[in-house]
């Protein structure tokens, strides 16, 4: 980085402070694993019969690891599929 600023500075402590609490945590990739990023998404419309709301998520892996992840039910109530 040419000019680190303060934010960056943040980033940096909370990754140190990361890493200090999970010493046992960890992703082991072997050498010859292959290392292709792939991303897997998807979203219900109205999957919820009581409120009406859409449910979005996605997969992230590196290689066959996963790596980041996240369903949210959204709080906005869909009218349609193209909304979804």
């Amino acid at each position: 980085m040419q000019s680190p600023r303060s934010p960056h500075l943040k980033t940096v402590h909370h990754l140190l402070q990361y890493l200090k609490g999970t010493p046992g945590q960890g992703i082991l990739f072997h050498s010859d694993s292959n290392l292709n990023l792939t991303v897997y998404s998807d979203a219900d419309w109205a999957g919820c019969l009581n409120t009406r709301r859409l449910t979005t998520g996605f997969a992230i892996f590196l290689g066959e690891s996963l790596i980041s992840w996240r369903s949210k039910r959204q709080n906005t109530v869909s009218k349609s599929s193209t909304e979804a």
